[in-house]
């Protein structure tokens, strides 16, 4: 038996009092099967929009997805979709099907999804509704397509990206059939919206199996990142990396410990690698490729339609994860001035993943640097030491006090931090006073 929220188990037997079948379906039946939690919960019924709406009507219900058989029933504070059972018309634009026919038959609405383990249904009364071995397939660990996968991914490209989330999420494989039918029509993902790639593709690179996933479906992963191309099987013929730059890519997406923003700075931190490319006494460089890394990003940004904090942050992060800070107090206190402690933290956080992702002795020796910055910043911050201008004992007022002209106020405090992050003088509001005045 598996155990569905109140809210879900209020909508169903709502629906079953009034003499319609219902169940949850898709992914939260997934979850619960495998033990866990659901984000939401999808419900499919075999009442039509007009009559789901006549039986909440006593609650808030949203009906942006009438045409497709979609009310949204809002219980608590949860929304809940519930779709007529229903049977797809053709695709003809790739993305959603031209018309829907509603239908009475639970196991002709599983029929229409995607994958097998989305095609399962259950409530109390019925139980487990698995006409496709969705059991089967999630003991195995398969992602397989229900019926032909070259029909599935031809009605819907953007199923061929969902492939590799769920392989990345869940950590499956994909049954030989349907791996070879999202290769081969891979070509259909250019009719898919920016947008839509963007949001897979931050599922992918977040799940707990990314580097399995970008590693088996690279060519799927170049069609919609193309700017990684150039750095497959591209050897470094370094002594700091045992792995081609896609690969040491891929393991660093997979080893990173951080938000969105640092999984795509991973998967992107390297694409300039191969345009930057020289070699000396048979060693392999790369100089300036964080900066021509970062320009290349600008594409994908535009394309995939980053928002602008996304974009300002993963931007950052590229251009400066090579950026070398030695491993002592003044240089980590004129950082934390330049960067702010959260944007410090973040660039560890790459460093470490680039770190674990080239896997030789030299990387191993960095990681103790990597360490000791850490230990630094943390004793910077726990003792409120000075390393911006609010932390200064004198502010604007202060110099204008002493002299100087408004257009100047600015410099004047920025020499005054510098002299205190060198240790030159304290942060001390009557020593800075003077010095500001001997200044002006």
């Amino acid at each position: 038996k598996l155990k569905l929220s109140l809210g879900a188990e209020f909508i169903i037997n709502r629906l079953t009092e009034n003499g319609f079948k219902a169940y949850a379906v898709g992914g939260c039946v997934r979850d619960l099967l495998r033990g866990k939690t659901p984000d939401d919960y999808d419900i499919t019924s075999s009442a039509r929009p007009e009559q789901t709406l006549a039986v909440f009507k006593d609650l808030p219900v949203f009906t942006t997805g009438l045409k497709h058989g979609t009310v949204t029933v809002v219980y608590g504070k949860e929304n809940f979709e519930v779709t007529t059972f229903r049977r797809d018309g053709e695709y003809s634009d790739g993305r959603r099907p031209d018309e829907v026919t509603f239908s009475d038959d639970i196991k002709e609405d599983l029929s229409r999804r995607d994958f097998t383990v989305n095609a399962a249904a259950y409530n109390y009364t019925d139980g487990l509704i698995d006409p496709f071995g969705v059991q089967a397939d999630m003991e195995k660990g398969i992602l397989r397509c229900v019926g032909d996968p070259e029909k599935r991914f031809t009605e819907d490209s953007l199923r061929i990206l969902r492939l590799v989330r769920f392989c990345s999420s869940l950590g499956f494989s994909a049954a030989a059939e349907t791996a070879a039918a999202a290769e081969k029509l891979r070509g259909g993902l250019k009719r898919v919206s920016g947008e839509r790639i963007f949001t897979e593709l931050t599922k992918t690179i977040k799940g707990a199996n990314a580097t399995y996933a970008l590693m088996q479906f690279k060519d799927i992963i170049f069609e919609v990142l193309p700017e990684l191309a150039p750095c497959d099987n591209f050897d470094q013929k370094s002594p700091w990396h045992a792995y081609t730059v896609y690969e040491h890519i891929a393991r660093s997406v997979g080893v990173a410990d951080g938000d969105e923003a640092i999984k795509w700075c991973m998967l992107l931190h390297d694409c300039g690698k191969p345009e930057c490319f020289t070699q000396k006494d048979g060693v392999g460089h790369f100089y300036g490729h964080s900066a021509v890394s970062a320009k290349k990003a600008q594409a994908v940004f535009a394309r995939l339609k980053f928002s602008s904090a996304l974009k300002k942050r993963v931007y950052f992060l590229i251009e400066n994860h090579d950026y070398r800070i030695n491993p002592d107090e003044k240089s980590v206190k004129k950082v934390l001035s330049k960067w702010g402690y959260s944007a410090f933290y973040d660039i560890l956080k790459v460093k470490r993943a680039d770190n674990l992702a080239q896997n030789t002795p030299l990387a191993f020796f960095e990681r103790g640097v990597l360490n000791e910055l850490e230990r630094i910043a943390d004793g910077v911050k726990a003792r409120g030491d000075c390393v911006t201008l609010k932390d200064l004992a004198i502010n604007g007022a202060v110099v204008i006090a002493a002299g100087a002209k408004p257009e100047k106020v600015g410099e004047i405090l920025n020499n005054a931090l510098s002299q205190v992050i060198n240790g030159s003088i304290e942060n001390d509001k009557r020593k800075l006073s003077e010095y500001i005045k001997r200044l002006i």
